[in-house]
């Protein structure tokens, strides 16, 4: 019986084998790597969302004192559409509420500060806003979340804050 033939077709057969095997290999390394960063940046996507989501409601919520009178930021904000003298008072709330909602997270070596920044204007779209002021407001704008407050029957006032890293 010859033999030569047999001991060729088997070197053939091992090589395409372990071919195959590291081709698949490389395609499954590629395709879970590449795939795997993006959903990571989904995610801290959808977190800072979430979390911007939650300082708004928070700052809405927040009561604040206004000529010996405990109302919420919302309120406030009612009262200065209708009376504008009461801006001033307005962004310093503003200010001293989101003050508290500043953090700093770390991204590898990096030291990140987040800040916020309020804007109230009359309706979407609109050009002006009537109030407004940020705390940690440096750096890039990220995400932004928005609101609207009831002012009146008829009328809301548009709340939007930007988040900055």
């Amino acid at each position: 019986m010859n033999r030569k033939g047999l001991w060729a077709g088997n070197v053939y057969l091992d090589t395409f084998s372990i071919l195959a095997f590291v081709s698949i290999a490389a395609v499954f390394f590629v395709l879970f790597t590449v795939q795997g960063d993006r959903g990571e940046v989904a995610i801290e996507g959808k977190a800072n969302e979430v979390s911007s989501n939650l300082v708004l409601l928070n700052y809405l919520r927040t009561p604040v004192d206004v000529n010996n009178k405990t109302i919420k930021m919302s309120e406030l904000i009612a009262l200065t559409y209708n009376d504008r003298s009461l801006r001033g008072i307005l962004d310093n709330k503003t200010t001293e509420a989101l003050s508290s909602a500043i953090y700093i997270y770390k991204k590898g070596s990096n030291e990140i500060e987040v800040g916020y920044e309020i804007s109230i204007y009359e309706k979407k779209g609109y050009p002006d806003r009537f109030a407004g002021s940020g705390a940690g407001a440096g750096g890039t704008p990220t995400t932004s979340v928005d609101a609207y407050v009831p002012v009146s029957i008829n009328k809301t006032a548009y709340v939007e804050l930007q988040r900055y890293n």
